[in-house]
């Protein structure tokens, strides 16, 4: 998964950063801090370090200029984002997070030399989900108010490698995850440093975590993994959820947290998570990377974890059904919306076929060659429609048109008018506009087939019990239906004789 943290603060704000980034949570000289034994694992990335001529290992000290607003060769940039009380938008923190099972198995069990390859391959995954961030998602503003906002493909990051969560009640749960501090910087159209804007949209956040874990999940299936399907992606085979669990106090806080609050991890916003996440989060504890994976090895002994190093397969892996999973995520969007959104596609895809080595590209190579000739068609704005869609609307447009002027009105405009007044005398309120006339057209329409479009919270249930009141008292049986449950349950105020989840 990836999470996102804005960067922002006064003077100090940056070394802070650094300090974190570096681990300096002890004294190297007296060698408790964790990597009391060399530099936290750190990597330059972005076309803008090639530019700036930085590549391999982070140095902090450079990174901390330009946190603060100094290029390593010494020249400023970035005054438009310092306020007058000397805060400073430094970046954004991009965190990669490894599935729980790969952390658990990479530092509680695995041979030093296998926990050394998934540590590089989760390094490499990093680096390609930063760069779909940065082709993708990257721009820069102009004009006044920023109203022109411009892709530029074009940024800077530093990512520092961790291994430990935060602790809970002293202990320190196993966690590989890598900070990518992306510097507040691009180069717009004009060759100039500009502040950084990411457009992420809706999905966007998302489809760079599942990008990372699925280049991670290829990896492991090339050095003989089995990966189990899970809503988030997926887990190591031979690592059960009881297990999981049992290694994740962190996580386990978190989530009593938001349970406190009436919460879950699947129906809460990214920002109720982060909430909980720093309401819970005690101060990372002074150990040794070597004291600390002593710890975690017994972690490993008291939850069972007897997995045992893979070995590469000596025969070609199937090659992931990329046909399979986007045909999946047509479908599944397409229960909903007739035009769907491209990245919303590309993310289920993803989700649906990671644990099979699919990675991101290789929908995308799908997705291209199913526009125009295939089952895709364009429809701009970064959406597309299936035929099997159009050819379903066209099919629902002829039905609607045969229906018209066939039925008897269920009442005239006097009938409306008194179901209203009946109902708004049960619901102790007055009907809008809107709802008013929507219950009139509907029930004295001719036609077998009428729809009331409203945003939500507009009182589209409230007409709907109006209309079921009318239907009722003339013998109708009224039926809610939906494409999901809750949609469903969303009819239960007009009293439905039935309800019905509708199946393709």
């Amino acid at each position: 998964m990836m999470t996102l943290k804005s960067l922002s603060g006064g003077p100090g704000a940056a070394r802070n950063v650094v300090s974190y980034c570096q681990h300096e949570l002890g004294d190297s000289r007296r060698g408790d801090g964790y990597y009391s034994k060399g530099a936290t694992p750190s990597m330059w990335g972005g076309t803008l370090a090639a530019e700036l001529g930085l590549a391999g290992p982070v140095d902090g000290k450079v990174l901390q200029g330009l946190l603060e607003g100094r290029l390593p060769d010494g020249r400023t940039f970035g005054t438009d984002g310092v306020e007058k009380d000397g805060h400073r938008r430094m970046g954004v923190d991009m965190t990669f997070s490894a599935p729980k099972s790969v952390s658990e198995f990479a530092l509680c069990k695995a041979s030093p030399e296998m926990r050394e390859r998934i540590l590089a391959a989760h390094d490499r995954a990093v680096a390609k989900a930063m760069a779909l961030a940065e082709r993708e998602f990257v721009c820069a503003r102009y004009g006044s108010g920023g109203a022109e906002s411009v892709k530029t493909g074009a940024m800077l990051w530093s990512a520092f490698r961790h291994e430990d969560a935060r602790p809970v009640n002293g202990k320190v749960a196993p966690q590989i995850h890598s900070h990518a501090v992306t510097l507040n910087m691009t180069k717009g159209r004009d060759g100039e440093i500009r502040a950084l804007n990411l457009q992420f949209g809706n999905d966007g956040i998302k489809l760079a975590g599942a990008t990372y874990r699925a280049e991670l999940g290829a990896e492991l299936r090339a050095l003989g993994f089995g990966l189990r399907k899970t809503g988030e992606g997926y887990e190591l085979e031979g690592v059960s959820d009881a297990q999981i669990e049992a290694g994740s106090p962190r996580r386990q806080q978190i989530d009593s947290d938001l349970e406190s609050k009436g919460l879950s991890r699947e129906n809460s916003t990214g920002a109720q998570r982060t909430a909980s996440n720093l309401a819970t989060r005690e101060s990372k504890r002074q150990m040794s990377q070597d004291e600390q994976r002593w710890e975690w090895r017994e972690l490993g002994r008291e939850i069972g974890l007897d997995l045992p190093d893979p070995t590469p397969p000596q025969e070609p892996l199937p090659k992931p059904d990329a046909a399979e999973a986007l045909a999946f995520a047509t479908a599944h969007l397409s229960e909903r919306e007739s035009v769907i959104s491209t990245q919303s596609t590309r993310l289920q895809a993803l989700l649906h076929g990671m644990h099979q080595g699919l990675t991101l590209d290789q929908i995308d190579k799908e997705i291209e060659a199913g526009r125009g000739v295939g089952n895709l068609i364009d429809a701009g704005d970064q959406k597309i429609v299936t035929r099997e869609t159009l050819a379903r609307e066209a099919a629902n447009l002829q039905t609607v048109s045969a229906g018209r002027v066939t039925q008897a009105p269920l009442t005239d405009e006097a009938g409306a008018l008194a179901r209203i007044s009946a109902r708004e005398a049960v619901n102790g309120f007055t009907f809008s506009a809107g709802q008013r006339q929507a219950v009139v057209d509907a029930l004295t329409t001719p036609d077998q087939f009428w729809g009331i479009r409203g945003a939500a919270g507009a009182g589209k249930s409230t007409a709907l019990a109006a209309l079921a009141d009318e239907a009722k008292s003339k013998g109708f049986r009224v039926i809610g239906t939906g494409p999901s449950q809750t949609a469903v349950d969303g009819t239960a105020d007009a009293a439905p004789d039935d309800m019905r989840v509708l199946r393709s």
